[in-house]
């Protein structure tokens, strides 16, 4: 049986839109068909729309043009993104990239698909597909502004993504398409400024480097570089790229840490299925043991260290971004005086050194004990039976204290306030050489 059973159907409006009128049964989520109802769809054609960011002015390309539909509850002109009507046969990328040049005078090369969505599907029939498309300056061809045979007046405006959030946030923007389009913009950018897992990276940046040759761009080929590398460009990836190994040595503290966990918990389970195959603790080989312990105080030592060595590609990373901080600061206090107090994290003011009771040194103090215990307790086990139980006990009671004095004084020398300190003011000395060098 049909879901839906349509009883008759007739065109009663006929113009360049249609009305279309239906009488139809319809399968009721009881699984029943309902009775004969009437329902109307207005058929206006498919349509595609574009949010178009420039990446050489790093704006968003909208258009203004007057809505009669909008006029009686307003705002009459409207603020909204590149769209169009499909022609018959025309695909909605080939009717976009001809929007496009008719509205705003662009031509565009490849095309993000956002989504495909009913406007009002309570009454129409139209589809939107929506894209993202970028641009460059290079790729204006027309002036835009509309097609007079059919009465457009449309003005072509650049909005910086700021003002864009702003219009948004306050309700500003009042067309579907336009908010959907902005709001998955906004969701790309975020992503794009946010340090990411090497596992779920961010978008693919625009960057001023990368330009299509107008010639290749007609015909859809791979991008060029521009000869022209900005260095600013190179900063900024510097930027994010420690950003990123910041972010990823915390993440890979967190992992670790659960994997020694883990192989803590198989030893602890292999010695406990020793003890009951063995028949008790009387009968238990004690070699075994003891190479059970010593091999957990060899996996704990060498998760010490690399809990160090995250830790300091951390300080590294962070002392990478406070240089290049540093940098522009310098370059832009003349044209902003103020801008030193609003950068609260800058080399002198990087924490030095690890303070007790924070994260890495609580991880660190429970490595550390748990290291020199499985140390201490596979020598009592190997010495147990040619010593004395208390001469066993004093010699891993040694064991277990100068292991835990090596711990402590290699965290102390890895991780000090004078190696750091030191490290900031060797990056300082040469940051204010290369500036000063600039100058002259």
């Amino acid at each position: 049986m049909d879901k839906v059973e349509i009883q008759s159907k007739r065109l009663i409006f006929n113009d360049f839109f249609k009305i279309q009128e239906a009488i139809l049964r319809y399968l009721r989520f009881d699984g029943k068909m309902s009775e004969p109802v009437r329902r109307l769809v207005f058929e206006r054609g498919d349509a595609v729309a574009a949010i178009i960011f420039n990446r050489d002015t790093q704006k968003v390309l909208l258009i203004n043009q007057f809505r009669y539909p909008t006029y009686e509850k307003g705002p009459g002109w409207m603020q909204e993104a590149v769209a169009g009507i499909l022609e018959p046969n025309e695909t909605p990328e080939d009717a976009l990239r001809r929007e496009l040049i008719e509205e705003i005078g662009y031509r565009v090369g490849d095309l993000t698909h956002i989504s495909t969505f009913y406007v009002s599907p309570g009454g129409s029939s139209e589809r939107i597909t929506l894209y993202y498309a970028e641009v460059g300056e290079t790729d204006r061809i027309a002036a835009g502004g509309g097609l007079a045979s059919e009465g457009e007046d449309i003005q072509f405006t650049e909005v910086a993504l700021p003002e864009l959030w702003s219009a948004l946030d306050a309700g500003e923007i009042m067309d579907a398409k336009t908010i959907i389009g902005a709001m998955w913009l906004r969701r790309k950018q975020e992503e794009i400024s946010m340090a990411r897992d090497a596992t779920n990276m961010p978008f693919e940046r625009p960057t001023s480097y990368q330009n299509n040759d107008s010639t290749e761009q007609a015909t859809g080929s791979e991008k060029n570089f521009d000869p022209s590398l900005k260095m600013e460009n190179m900063l900024l990836e510097e930027f994010n790229y420690a950003s990123v190994t910041a972010y990823q040595a915390m993440e890979d503290r967190a992992r670790i840490s659960n994997f020694y966990y883990i192989l803590l918990g198989v030893l602890v389970s292999a010695l406990v299925a020793i003890i009951q195959f063995s028949g008790g603790t009387r009968y238990i080989s004690l070699p075994l043991v003891a190479i059970l312990l010593f091999i957990g105080a060899l996996i704990s030592i060498s998760f010490f260290v690399t809990l160090i060595r995250l830790r300091q590609a951390y300080k590294d990373s962070l002392l990478t971004m406070n240089v290049i901080k540093e940098f522009y600061i310098e370059q832009f206090k003349q044209q902003m005086p103020a801008i030193e107090p609003a950068f609260h994290w800058r080399l002198a003011t990087m924490p030095k050194g690890e303070r007790i009771g924070s994260v890495t040194f609580v991880i660190a103090a429970l490595n550390a004990f748990i290291g020199s215990l499985c140390l201490g307790g596979a020598v009592f086990f190997i010495t147990e039976q040619p010593l004395s139980v208390t001469w066993a006990s004093v010699l891993a009671g040694a064991v277990f204290i100068l292991a835990m004095v090596a711990h402590i004084s290699y965290y102390r020398k890895e991780l000090s306030k004078e190696r750091e300190t030191k490290a900031i003011s060797k990056q300082e000395k040469e940051l204010e050489t290369s500036l000063n060098e600039s100058t002259e």
